[in-house]
């Protein structure tokens, strides 16, 4: 099971005591922190809010990836798995996505500027009982 909050914090102290002790080089402390310090920021990326759900369609060794983090106890599912390397893959890629974010946002703005034009132009405005299949003349 995934290390909470309290066991990283314990596992650092730890480390810290056979540190001191010399039962660890410095090397083997500063590698092992390290290792809890990426733990840790994995562990804060997987326990922030997931609530919308997604079905995508992945290849074979897409969901190797997603297992391989699932059997190394750093995901409890495929679906944390891939929450995690998303969120990764975004913040890899953070300037990308901010300017994509920022285009969008453009093509957003010119998208509402188009349909206020078609509305105040009266065009916007049709009778769509002139177009109702329900009509019954025979």
């Amino acid at each position: 099971m995934w290390m909470m909050e309290g066991q990283i914090e314990e596992q650092k102290e730890e480390l810290q005591r056979l540190h001191e002790i010399g039962e660890i080089n410095d090397q083997q402390f500063q590698k092992a922190i390290e290792g809890l310090n990426k733990a840790q920021k994995i562990r804060d990326a997987m326990h922030t809010r997931r609530s919308n759900v997604i079905t995508a369609r992945l290849s074979d060794e897409v969901v190797k990836y997603l297992d391989d983090l699932v059997s190394a106890n750093i995901a409890q599912s495929r679906s944390e798995a891939a929450s995690i390397l998303i969120i990764e893959g975004i913040k890899g890629k953070s300037a990308l996505f901010n300017e994509i974010r920022q285009h969008a946002e453009e093509i957003d703005d010119i998208r509402k500027k188009m349909q206020l034009s078609i509305e105040e132009s009266g065009l916007g405005k049709f009778d769509l009982s002139l177009y109702n299949d329900n009509d019954t003349e025979d």
